[in-house]
């Protein structure tokens, strides 16, 4: 059975090579246009339900506030973005000051807790103490954050009446006061090579009718800039959006200009590949029109695609006795699975993307940690013979995790000296090749800045377009998981931003990515061990996984878009297939490629 999840619109993208010129048309840049209206996409109806713009906020600062029920009010009135936040801005004292513009703190409403700090320095002010669900930054990029915040807003007395002297930078909002005045959408941004999507949530200050032109303006901005060191995006600065993006029955159009020449046409095609991903996304879509300067842009046969849409992973491997297993983990009962016998005791295998060019067996594209002695690992390949052929120098590895188009990339338990085994380095190891034979290459340089500051890393694990990756780490009884992204600036590789994603009180055992902003968490809480289900583009990102009941205490989990969930636990690996948990091999710490 696959993750249940909400449904997003399917995007319709067809592969191809993005070098093939496109037909030229003068006066258009060599893009092509025509003046007959041609649907270039469709696609399902969001599932976002519209919202009422109906809201309660206070009319200003009431007359004998005391100072928690004025910081009550500014917090409520925060909520209405209209006019720069006018509304809150009648709260404060004359000269006072706030960045509005700073970013936003998504909290849990019963957390909210105000008191009066009489003796503060500087003068009064009130205490404002918060449990954070989501951090938005300055430029509408959001992901998870769980934790306490705790902010002072020092008060003063204006004629008699109390108002805020200077308010933090920043605002406070909860999760209904962004639905009734923000539109969450996903950008689709590029991979640095610009064969993918990637999936960039941001929140927008704007009414639902108002959406599709400020998405639109997001998205001709770049990648937010959280995403920015690990994304890009296809056409320069010199686009624009004419007027604003419509949408009628069903229908969104978006009218671009841009100077002729500005662009190639490989260039447009992974834009309008953009444009078309974000735009059909959007709530009450169905179809999106795209313009250039006026004129019908004529649709693509080469698109980019999103990298949970393409083909379902080839069949997952765990850890076997005797070596690695390969298994269906859509076929209930053990015994069809294949025992790949390996000389050496495996301590964690990865499946190998399987070339697009390859159309004969061979060795298994099977990437491995071998045990070499002492808490030694080193990073290898399963060769023909069963032979674990080195790829890399032995470390203190703790996890490993194939990062798309890079190699097997490794960490230590303590975060410190990540390193990359190249894919090329597999490619030879699988031809009777050795190490020694790269010796000419430059290495490629990983660093992961902040990583070893988060405790003992237990597990590390990429997304499927290799943008961003999420590690379990901290002390027994409280790991936490870290959500991070991966840059890739000349030859070098770096693992940054690392953010807190899951909350004190749930222990975090492992994590698989079960979609391009989604994963599934299998942890501790309350002294039970369960699944949950975490969102990057949801308000309410952690939730309880409705699965069936577990068949035994999970130690391992895997996931794949398109593909069951996969736990291992008493030396077997359990498919959630249908309503229920099967048994589908023998072995434990299961992975798809």
């Amino acid at each position: 059975m696959r993750v249940p999840k909400r449904r997003r619109p399917a995007t319709l993208l067809r592969a191809g090579s993005l070098t093939t010129a496109l037909a030229l048309v003068a006066g258009c840049g060599g893009l092509p246009v025509h003046e007959d209206v041609t649907v270039v996409r469709s696609v399902p109806p969001g599932i976002v339900q519209d919202t009422p713009e109906i809201r309660k906020l206070p009319a200003g600062p009431p007359p004998g506030a005391s100072p928690e029920e004025l910081v009550r009010g500014f917090l409520e009135a925060a909520a209405d973005p209209a006019d720069a936040h006018a509304l809150a801005r009648s709260f404060l004292a004359p000269g006072g000051s706030w960045q509005d513009g700073a970013g936003i703190t998504v909290y849990e409403p019963a957390s909210l807790k105000v008191s009066l700090v009489k003796n503060a320095p500087g003068g009064p002010a009130v205490a404002v103490a918060v449990q954070r669900r989501l951090q938005v930054d300055a430029d509408g990029g959001y992901r998870p954050a769980p934790g306490p915040v705790l902010l002072r807003y020092p008060v003063t007395a204006v004629g008699g009446q109390w108002r805020v002297r200077n308010a933090p930078p920043g605002i406070l909002l909860t999760p209904r006061d962004v639905e009734r005045s923000y539109g969450a959408v996903v950008l689709a941004d590029l991979t640095a090579d610009r064969t993918l999507l990637v999936p960039d949530p941001v929140l927008l200050p704007v009414s639902r009718t108002a959406v599709p032109a400020a998405t639109m303006r997001y998205l001709l901005r770049g990648p937010t800039r959280w995403l920015a060191p690990a994304a890009t995006t296809a056409l320069p600065a010199q686009v624009q959006l004419l007027g604003t993006a419509t949408l009628d029955a069903g229908t969104v159009t978006v009218d671009l200009s841009l100077p002729a020449g500005a662009v190639s046409s490989a260039a447009w095609a992974a834009y309008t590949s953009q444009v078309r991903a974000t735009m059909g996304a959007l709530p009450g879509v169905k179809d999106v029109r795209l313009l250039l300067s006026g004129r019908e842009v004529s649709e693509h046969h080469l698109q980019v695609p999103r990298a949970d849409e393409q083909a379902p992973p080839s069949s997952p491997v765990a850890v076997a006795p005797g070596g690695v297993v390969r298994f269906d983990p859509t076929a209930p009962g053990t015994g069809g699975e294949d025992l790949v016998e390996v000389s050496g005791a495996v301590r964690q295998a990865v499946p190998m993307p399987t070339p697009a060019d390859e159309t004969s067996g061979g060795a298994p594209r099977i990437a491995v940690l071998m045990a070499v002695g002492g808490g030694v690992l080193t990073p290898a390949q399963v060769g023909a013979n069963g032979s674990a052929e080195p790829v890399a120098p032995p470390g203190h590895y703790a996890a490993a995790t194939w990062l798309r188009s890079a190699g097997l990339l490794t960490v230590t338990a303590t975060g410190a000296e990540p390193l990359l085994a190249p894919q090329a380095a597999f490619e030879r190891a699988g031809s009777g090749g050795t190490p020694r034979e790269s010796a000419g290459e430059e290495p490629l340089k990983v660093t992961a800045p902040g990583l070893a500051d988060l405790g003992p890393v237990v597990a590390l694990v990429a997304s499927a377009d290799g943008a961003r990756v999420v590690a379990v780490a901290g002390p027994p009884g409280s790991r936490r998981l870290y959500l991070g992204r991966v840059a890739r600036p000349g030859n070098s590789i770096t693992l940054s931003g690392w953010t807190a994603v899951t909350a004190d009180g749930l222990d975090v055992a492992d994590a698989a990515w079960s979609g391009a902003l989604d994963l599934v968490v299998l942890g501790d809480s309350g002294g039970r061990r369960g699944l949950w289900r975490l969102s990057l583009d949801s308000l309410t990102p952690l939730t309880a996984l409705e699965a069936p009941a577990l068949p035994c205490v999970p130690t391992s989990i895997a996931a794949a878009p398109q593909r069951p969930i996969l736990i291992g636990c008493s030396g077997r690996i359990w498919s959630w297939h249908e309503a229920s948990w099967s048994a589908v091999a023998a072995g434990d710490l299961p992975a798809y490629s």
